[in-house]
């Protein structure tokens, strides 16, 4: 994450102020969109740092990062970087009803993307899988409810605009609370396998030794 913890400082970080359900204004107005920025320049550096193919990259996130994830999806990449999309998991996270609207700074953002042609006519549909538990307390089923909803209407809306490559919005419950269950854990690596032709192989540990560019922080 990248604000401190503001309720209990020094306990670690998070990926904006406030939760989910009730984020901070500052996390509509700043924090998420400085995310989705950080996440855009590590996706460029990434495979060139590592070596990965950038056309088979993908992105998971729980609870604060599922709604960062989602957000991700929606907004994409800069332009030049449109291969280096990753697929998204978001577990018990949402989507922004801000981004309904177009006076906010997200719905903003979107409708700015989506008018300038930002995803270009060569660009793949993205695919984001959003998995809830019908039992979470934290991120009610509601609120996945309502964003899935939010999602289907903009990205409908986004494909019909131009030659705008929007992304493809799947919504699947799980009996469960605000965790990451087994079965959840199985649909992510069966999407990621379909859709990126991912391995399920347990991944190495990095130090992400990326450029000093103050675009990044």
């Amino acid at each position: 994450g990248i604000c401190e913890n503001e309720f209990q400082p020094g306990s670690g970080y998070k990926w904006f102020r406030g939760f989910s359900p009730c984020p901070a204004p500052q996390a509509l107005t700043y924090d998420i969109p400085n995310a989705v920025s950080k996440l855009n320049k590590f996706f460029q550096f990434a495979w060139r740092k590592f070596g990965t193919d950038e056309t088979k990259s993908y992105l998971l996130g729980f609870s604060q990062g599922g709604t960062i994830v989602q957000s991700l999806g929606l907004l994409g990449m800069p332009n030049g970087f449109h291969n280096l999309l990753p697929s998204c998991v978001s577990i018990c996270g949402r989507l922004m009803p801000d981004f309904w609207d177009k006076n906010s700074t997200l719905g903003g953002m979107y409708r700015y993307r989506v008018n300038k042609n930002f995803q270009c006519i060569g660009h793949c549909k993205t695919e984001v899988l959003c998995l809830y538990g019908k039992n979470d307390e934290i991120t009610p089923k509601e609120m996945a409810i309502e964003g899935d909803k939010f999602a289907q209407q903009l990205c409908r809306w986004g494909n019909d605009h131009k030659d705008y490559k929007s992304v493809n919005f799947k919504l699947k419950e799980f009996d469960c609370g605000h965790e990451v269950c087994t079965e959840m854990i199985e649909e992510a690596s069966l999407f990621l396998t379909n859709v990126t032709g991912f391995q399920n192989n347990r991944a190495k540990d990095y130090i992400y030794d990326l450029p000093d560019n103050p675009d990044w922080r």
